[in-house]
């Protein structure tokens, strides 16, 4: 092998490194979230039923990572299921931004979240009934008790568009089953006040 190729090769390596370094950085990146209000907010369409949990997710309808997270959602629904336990009133809120016309939030993620039993999809123009749960990332959850209270904040997913067991699914599960779990995990998706 040439000098020249034997560069070449070591400088394509190096890039490949780089770039998959650059990647596993990013996916491993959590987004940014808020803290939760002390309870439940007034958001048109959420109505808290007495005696249920309410879970909201946060999701961009143009973001790829969130697929994982309503992957996530419908094998946490599935696993209730199995074990018996209520499962808990869900909402999806979708943004949108504000100048945007209707079909803007149109897309394969928010089709398949609107396919889930007993879910629940809320148009959120810019982002505002998010922002008032403490959501920032697109796959923000945040788990308000039968006393409307946060129990659970953040993400269900272990990295953006990754499906899995993770952390924080298995804290939600513990709070719907009953038990005390971690009450906070990082998110891993897109920013809501993206427009792309």
């Amino acid at each position: 092998m040439s000098k020249a190729m034997m560069m070449a090769t070591a400088l394509w390596a190096g890039s490949l490194a780089i770039g998959i370094a650059a990647l596993a950085h990013y996916q491993g990146a959590p987004g940014a979230q808020a803290a939760p209000p002390a309870s439940l907010p007034a958001i048109p369409g959420v109505i808290p039923t007495s005696g249920a949990q309410t879970l909201i997710l946060a999701i961009h309808p143009h973001c790829p990572c969130s697929h994982a997270s309503a992957a996530e959602l419908e094998r946490l629904l599935s696993e209730l299921g199995r074990r018996g336990i209520s499962a808990p009133k869900v909402y999806a809120l979708i943004y949108r931004p504000s100048y945007a016309d209707d079909p803007w939030a149109d897309s394969g993620l928010r089709d398949r979240l609107a396919a889930i039993q007993g879910m629940t999809l809320i148009d959120d123009p810019d982002g505002v009934h998010g922002a008032s749960i403490g959501a920032l990332t697109s796959g923000h959850a945040v788990l308000f008790g039968p006393d409307n209270r946060p129990l659970y904040r953040g993400g269900i997913t272990a990295a953006r568009g990754h499906e899995g067991d993770n952390v924080g699914k298995l804290a939600l599960l513990d709070h719907l089953d009953g038990r005390r779990g971690s009450q906070m995990e990082a998110v891993y998706g897109c920013p809501l006040d993206e427009t792309d």
